[in-house]
């Protein structure tokens, strides 16, 4: 089942940089799963760089792993996701439609984990559109920790509308 969030208020609007509020506000993740603190270099529908600080007193820590805690690179997979539906977002934000809609994560491809990302490190990242239309797009995203490449990968999103179309004809094929 689909369900779009409720559209995001006037009181933000769409600009080159966006805090940690401002995010919540465009969207629908909460805390624990909200993986952006920042985001910079904002080019609607196009690119974005967004800031992950990782720290201790994080839900996974406990358990990822005791001894040698090491944020799960799903969740800067995670984080870079967030970052490419929130240039979607903006997107929609400068061309007048409503914004919280839910985007989901369709495909994952290529992605390594080049170097470990630990408690105390700033997850830099940068997201950009490279294909899509229709309410599908493909991003290649990278995150860095001090310069060094620590994520790289590409993703395809698609938003609630579409991934409930494709959903249905799923089922209906399936059900032949």
């Amino acid at each position: 089942m689909t369900q779009d969030a409720a559209p995001a208020t006037n009181s933000v609007q769409p600009k080159h940089s966006y805090d940690a509020d401002e995010i919540a506000r465009i969207l629908p993740h909460r805390w624990p799963m909200l993986m952006l603190d920042s985001a910079t270099d904002m080019v609607p529908g196009v690119s974005a760089t967004g800031i992950k600080n990782v720290s201790n007193g994080e839900s996974w820590c406990p358990g990822h792993f005791p001894g040698k805690v090491v944020f799960p690179g799903v969740l800067a997979v995670e984080a870079l996701a967030q970052l490419a539906l929130l240039v979607c977002a903006v997107d929609a934000l400068y061309k007048g439609r409503p914004t919280r809609s839910i985007g989901y994560l369709t495909g994952l491809r290529n992605f390594r984990f080049r170097r470990l990302v630990v408690p105390g490190d700033r997850l830099v990242m940068k997201i950009e559109r490279t294909a899509g239309a229709n309410g599908t797009g493909e991003f290649r995203g990278e995150a860095r920790v001090d310069g060094v490449l620590a994520v790289t990968g590409v993703l395809t999103a698609a938003d609630a509308h579409y991934a409930h179309h494709i959903q249905s004809m799923t089922a209906e094929g399936a059900s032949r």
